[in-house]
């Protein structure tokens, strides 16, 4: 990557969103939703430029392919601040044309005028917001990614970035005051060179600041966590196990996390646990040394960061003989926070919400079922971000979020992952096992179901069970369906594995004769999936989301053109070298284009 060319377009970049921020601050004055417009894109660019320096100084020890990437980000972003700032100049040429509104003769036209005008700068303004807001979400992603680079460099850069933003709220809270933070006197009149025909209004740090949500982590704060995430284990082995303790909880329809509170918490199901078994064979130690490593890393989750909640630690649960003499552990509950702001009674599992499109016709809209399919998949990059496998991605362990804000709000997220019950560290080892339980096989690529399976477990794997996951909420249809009875919930075929079935008689000549032989027939399934999903998907997504769900499908397939060689050559991978550069094929293929349908 040419260094000089990749200066001149940070300068272009710089100088566009400087000037974007005086005309920013030019609309504060206006209307409160003008305003509040102003104060968004503010905040947006702060963090945007804040990145785009971060990745400046680290370029020298980005990885290749990243820093490509990194240059290619930025033609994109130079593009459309060059286009907000067009759109900017035409509101101002006609605001010119307008002339003041003092001269106008007749007060009707003013007022027309003046409303229209408003309406220009927020149409403007909202523009500019979406802009930024898809460039975040194209670049985020390989942002965080670096995060997995082992250089100091990167160490050394966030502590200086880290110390900078310290002084920078330092400084902003002593001009709230009124106080010159170097020496307590008055602070000086702020001045600044506008670009031509723009506003020449001074913008006034304390509004700036003001503007920015301290309480919301920045991105180098949560790249900070991430890398903290992923540093070896701590020698120390600091607990992250809690102490037991009573607790209230509520069952989550078609999931195994459970909703919980302590008797005395006032402030309703406040923490969602996910209980991991410990069965005979699997060892102890080893279960609670990947629970005690998981808990270390998503402590630094931000769930509408990550689409990951917050990890605050774990629960051992004990089967204590009836006379209390002795006691063997059985499970460990994983505490998670439930999402600041998240009524917990509004939280659904998507199997739930498949089901219920299926049964009672509730079928998802286009605009949520995007949505969803978009937040899960953006979860699980950030599985991977964190450097570790889930091993279970189905409906059941993904909770969605049913409220107004998350259906009206383009930034907010109502889709979180759960259901580590099975989860390991990527460089972690794997275990050559599985089981017949056909509800769990249908997500699990052919290459990992039954009780011996032929393949380690990789980062593909999770993909393909994304795939799955894609597939269903693209109908809109639940593979399995459940009886009305009462007691455990007993799944069953749904109408396309019903489809299925028949299909792998008509093409094998044989019959499962019951649903534990399912494993059996995990290849054949997979590829009526693939046929399916080519001619039935189109239909309801269109081709762009099919394709998404063609490539987690055939991920694993040899000849792979979007996970290349890494694919198919199980003795040549390596989790540790090729983990960053699974995650970057990934965004590359399944993120981004799944991002770029816009409705």
């Amino acid at each position: 990557m040419d260094p000089i060319a990749v200066f001149a377009i940070l300068e272009n970049c710089y100088k566009y969103g400087e000037w974007i921020v005086v005309f920013c601050e030019s609309c504060k004055h206006a209307d409160e939703e003008l305003a509040d417009r102003a104060r968004k894109v503010e905040s947006v660019w702060i963090r945007m430029k804040e990145q785009a320096q971060f990745m400046e100084r680290i370029e020298p020890v980005m990885k290749p392919e990243l820093r490509y990437d990194f240059k290619e980000s930025l033609k994109v972003l130079e593009r459309k601040l060059s286009v907000a700032n067009a759109n900017i100049q035409a509101v101002q040429q006609h605001e010119i044309a307008l002339g003041p509104g003092g001269k106008k003769k007749i007060f009707q036209f003013q007022r027309w005028a003046r409303k229209g005008k408003f309406a220009w700068e927020k149409e403007t303004l909202d523009e500019i917001i979406t802009d930024l807001d898809d460039w975040r979400d194209r670049f985020d992603p390989t942002w965080y990614l670096t995060m997995l680079n082992a250089n100091p460099k990167i160490d050394e850069e966030l502590r200086k970035a880290g110390l900078q933003a310290s002084h920078q709220a330092h400084h902003a809270r002593s001009a709230s005051r009124g106080i010159d933070s170097r020496d307590g006197s008055f602070p000086p009149s702020p001045t600044r060179t506008p670009p031509p025909s723009y506003s020449s209004e001074t913008p006034s740090p304390r509004g700036l600041q003001r503007n920015l949500s301290w309480d919301v982590p920045t991105p180098l704060a949560l790249a900070g966590g991430i890398r903290e995430a992923v540093r070896p284990k701590d020698s120390t082995n600091a607990s992250v196990f809690l102490a037991e303790r009573e607790m209230e909880t509520l069952s989550i329809p078609y999931s195994s996390a459970k909703l919980a509170k302590f008797p005395t918490s006032r402030s309703g199901m406040s923490m969602i646990l996910v209980k991991v078994d410990i069965s005979n064979g699997v060892s102890k130690a080893d279960k609670t040394e990947d629970v005690r490593d998981l808990a270390r890393r998503l402590k630094n989750a931000n769930p509408y960061a990550f689409g990951l909640l917050k990890c605050t630690g774990a629960i051992k649960i004990f089967h204590r003989s009836p006379e209390r003499r002795e006691k063997w552990l059985t499970g460990i509950d994983i505490v998670f926070e439930t999402p600041k702001n998240t009524d917990a009674r509004q939280m659904h599992s998507l199997r739930e919400l498949l089901v219920k499109a299926n049964q009672a016709g509730e079928e998802l809209t286009l605009t949520r079922r995007v949505q969803v399919a978009k937040e899960l998949t953006q979860a699980v990059n950030y599985v991977h971000t964190f450097d570790f496998v889930h091993k279970n991605i189905c409906p059941e362990s993904v909770l969605v979020v049913d409220n107004d804000d998350a259906l009206t709000s383009r930034r907010r997220r109502s889709t979180f992952l759960v259901g580590f019950e099975c989860f390991r560290s990527s460089d972690g080892n794997t275990v050559m096992r599985s089981d017949t339980a056909w509800e769990r096989n249908i997500y699990r690529h052919p290459s990992r179901q039954g009780f011996n399976v032929t393949e380690k477990y990789r980062m593909q794997h999770d993909i393909y069970s994304l795939g799955v996951c894609l597939f269903e909420i693209g109908l809109c249809e639940s593979l399995l369906t459940f009886a009305d009875v009462q007691g455990p919930l007993k799944p069953e075929f749904g109408p396309i594995i019903q489809e299925f079935l028949a299909w792998y008689t008509k093409s094998t000549g044989r019959e499962l004769s019951n649903a534990y032989q399912f494993h059996t027939a995990g290849p054949k399934f997979k590829e009526f999936l693939v046929q399916y999903a080519k001619t039935r998907l189109p239909k309801k997504m269109g081709e762009r989301y099919t394709q998404v769900v063609l490539s987690c499908l055939t991920c694993l397939d040899e000849g792979n053109d979007s996970f290349g060689d890494l694919a198919g050559d199980d003795e040549e991978y390596d989790d540790e070298e090729d983990g960053s550069t699974i995650g970057f094929r990934f965004i590359k293929q399944i993120l981004t284009k799944l991002n770029e349908i816009k409705l």
